[in-house]
């Protein structure tokens, strides 16, 4: 009997610290939610913003889709003829 009980208090003991974290994680997010109601953070962009290419990069880009489009490599759906652009 004396067995359980200390598990029972362990298992009790581990359940309050959980809680206790639990606690914590659902403070902060009430804070953040009352501080975004004052506009004094602003909400996280939807959209990432995005990368520049530079110049060369750009180039790289233009050379590896030609050199695959003389290689014969198609995109499904595009024809023989096709000419636009190889993405």
């Amino acid at each position: 009997m004396l067995r359980y009980a200390i598990m029972d208090r362990s298992l009790l003991e581990a359940a309050l610290v959980g809680y206790r974290i639990e606690a914590e994680r659902i403070t902060k997010a009430i804070e953040d939610i009352r501080s975004r109601l004052k506009g004094h953070v602003p909400p996280p962009s939807a959209k990432p913003a995005q990368r520049a290419l530079s110049a060369a990069a750009r180039k790289r880009i233009v050379l590896a889709e030609t050199h695959h489009a003389r290689l014969g490599f198609r995109l499904p759906g595009q024809e023989d003829g096709d000419r636009g652009r190889v993405l």
